[in-house]
C-alpha cells in the first residue's frame, strides 16, 4: 500500500512539470537535457529536505498523532490546489467570454498559486533564444519545487519511505515534463495543462483522506 501511495504523491507533485512541458511545447520552448535534469533534481532535493525536516518533527509528535499530522497537511495542500485550480478555470473561462480573440497570454495559465515562469515560461527565457538552459530553469526549477517540498513534509509523517519518494519524484518529474513537452508541441494539448493542478489537487486530497482513514 505504502508503493502505491508513493507512485501517487510523485504524481500529484510531478504534474506541475507536466503543465510546464505542456507550456514549453505550445510555446516552441526547447528544454535542454542539462536544463531537465536540473528540474528534476530541484524538486526531488525538495522533497528530500522537507522529509529530513518532518523526520525531525515527528521526533517530538507521538507516533499515533503523526500520521494524522500529515494527513492533516496533505488535505489543506489538496484542498489549497483542488480550489485555487477551480477558480482559475472559472476565470479562464470568463475572460473567454470577455474578450474571445486575446487569448495568448491567458492559455494554459491554469496552475493556480504558482510562480509566474510556471504559467509562462517564457518569461525564464532570458536570452530569446527558444531554448531553456540549466541557468535559465534554476528559477522554474525552484518553484516547481516548492509544492513538493509541503508535500514532502506531509508525506514523512503519515508514514511514506524517504528514499523511495525522493526517487519517486524525481523520476516521474523526468518522464512527465518531456511528455508535456511532446504533446504540447504535437498536439497542442492546452488544455490538460489546465486539468493538471486540478488533478494534483484530488490526488492529494485522496493521500490526506487515506492517512486519516
Amino acid at each position: 500500500m505504502f508503493q502505491l501511495e508513493v507512485i501517487f504523491l510523485a504524481l500529484a507533485v510531478s504534474l506541475d512539470g507536466f503543465g510546464v512541458g505542456l507550456a514549453c511545447g505550445i510555446r516552441r520552448l526547447f528544454i535542454l537535457p542539462s536544463s531537465l535534469l536540473v528540474i528534476c533534481l530541484m524538486s526531488a532535493g525538495a522533497v528530500a529536505i522537507s522529509m529530513v525536516l518532518g523526520k525531525v518533527l515527528g521526533v517530538f509528535i507521538s507516533p499515533e498523532l503523526a500520521p494524522r499530522g500529515g494527513g492533516i497537511i496533505l488535505l489543506f495542500m489538496g484542498l489549497y490546489f483542488t480550489v485555487g485550480a477551480i477558480k482559475e478555470l472559472f476565470y479562464q473561462k470568463a475572460q473567454k467570454i470577455k474578450d474571445p480573440v486575446n487569448q495568448e497570454s491567458k492559455e494554459n495559465s491554469g496552475i493556480a498559486g504558482w510562480s509566474r515562469l510556471t504559467k509562462d515560461p517564457r518569461e525564464a527565457d532570458r536570452d530569446f533564444s527558444g531554448t531553456l538552459s540549466a541557468r535559465e530553469v534554476l528559477g522554474l526549477g525552484a518553484a516547481l519545487g516548492a509544492d513538493a517540498f509541503g508535500a514532502g513534509f506531509g508525506a514523512v509523517l503519515v508514514g511514506l519511505n524517504p528514499v523511495l519518494t525522493v526517487i519517486a519524484v524525481g523520476l516521474t518529474k523526468l518522464l512527465l515534463v518531456p511528455a508535456g513537452l511532446f504533446l504540447g508541441k504535437w498536439f497542442s494539448f492546452g488544455f490538460m495543462g489546465d486539468l493538471a493542478p486540478l488533478l494534483s489537487g484530488l490526488m492529494l486530497l485522496f493521500l490526506g483522506f487515506s492517512a486519516l482513514l
